[in-house]
């Protein structure tokens, strides 16, 4: 039922990965990570918090380096993305009304309907007379657990059968054909499940929508898979556990446990302080950093307070 949705599509995605091509003799590019203090859903899996505690204390830049070729590809997708869930305001599948529910954005007067706690359908006319909205994703805030992210939408379902409403995730990713052979009717990937259980976490909900589209979708007839994630406790746990150790690490200057076993694991090869981390003495350098920023914080105080 879902595969219809993406008829008007393919040519769409094609076109996309057209112009990629041109435009990529394959170069690579780096770009300077800003380390935040809250924890984002969408790299949960792979976020350490003992890793952006000492990129702080020792003042390192986290570098990122990717193709151009990957660049582009994640723009083209999140144009490809809001088609897909443009398409998505409305459907029906086995006995049940799914609607898009969430922020929506006038794009004549830029006037906003609904907002991050309160979900509505898009509206059928804006105030200025426009009948053309724009979907917002909807973004969520953990100050408990200093975690953060936004979803690619919500959708409100109604059971013909039993009468019964609720809420659910939705999340999409587009994904190259050869990727797609890899995925089981009944598996993706751990950071995908990690990044939807983040969600769970951040908002209330149990269930998801988890859609992988295939830009490839011209070279296969596997267009699109889907699957039907719940509310996993033990993992739930997990990441409570890792955005603890990060609070506590901002908050109280406790260095966290650490992720990797040994510095030559695949995620350590990548790591800015990974000597700090397995080698160095920790306390000095730790003691210098918490000295720096509540002077910081003290400075910026008696500012205020002028």
């Amino acid at each position: 039922m879902l595969q219809k949705f993406l008829a008007s599509s393919q040519l769409k995605i094609k076109e996309d990965n057209d112009v990629s091509d041109k435009l990529l003799n394959i170069y690579e590019v780096s770009e300077t990570v800003d380390i935040e203090d809250y924890l984002r859903a969408h790299n949960i899996f792979y976020a350490c918090p003992r890793e952006n505690f000492l990129t702080k204390v020792y003042e390192r830049e986290k570098v990122r380096s990717f193709s151009a070729k990957g660049k582009i590809s994640v723009i083209l997708g999140s144009f490809f993305q809001h088609d897909i869930r443009d398409k998505m305001k409305f459907f029906y599948h086995d006995n049940k009304e799914f609607y898009l529910v969430g922020k929506w954005t006038c794009k004549n007067c830029k006037k906003i309907y609904g907002d991050d706690t309160t979900w509505v359908l898009p509206p059928g006319v804006c105030s200025c007379g426009s009948t053309d909205f724009a979907y917002c994703e909807v973004s969520f805030k953990n100050d408990e657990l200093y975690l953060k992210g936004s979803v690619d939408g919500i959708l409100k379902v109604y059971d013909r059968i039993t009468e019964q409403t609720e809420y659910i995730v939705l999340e999409i990713k587009l994904i190259g054909n050869t990727v797609m052979k890899k995925y089981e009717e009944k598996f993706f990937s751990a950071d995908y499940y990690y990044q939807i259980q983040t969600y769970f976490l951040l908002s209330g909900l149990k269930k998801a929508l988890f859609l992988l589209i295939n830009r490839d979708a011209w070279q296969s007839t596997q267009i699109i898979k889907t699957f039907w994630v719940s509310y996993d406790e033990e993992v739930i746990e997990k990441i409570k556990k890792k955005c603890i150790e990060n609070k506590e690490a901002v908050l109280k200057f406790v260095l966290p446990s650490r992720i990797c076993s040994t510095p030559l694991d695949e995620r350590a090869k990548d790591c800015p302080v990974v000597k700090e981390c397995f080698f160095a003495a920790n306390e000095w350098a730790i003691e210098k950093y918490k000295q720096r920023i509540l002077t910081e914080k003290k400075d910026l105080d008696l500012k205020q307070n002028q």
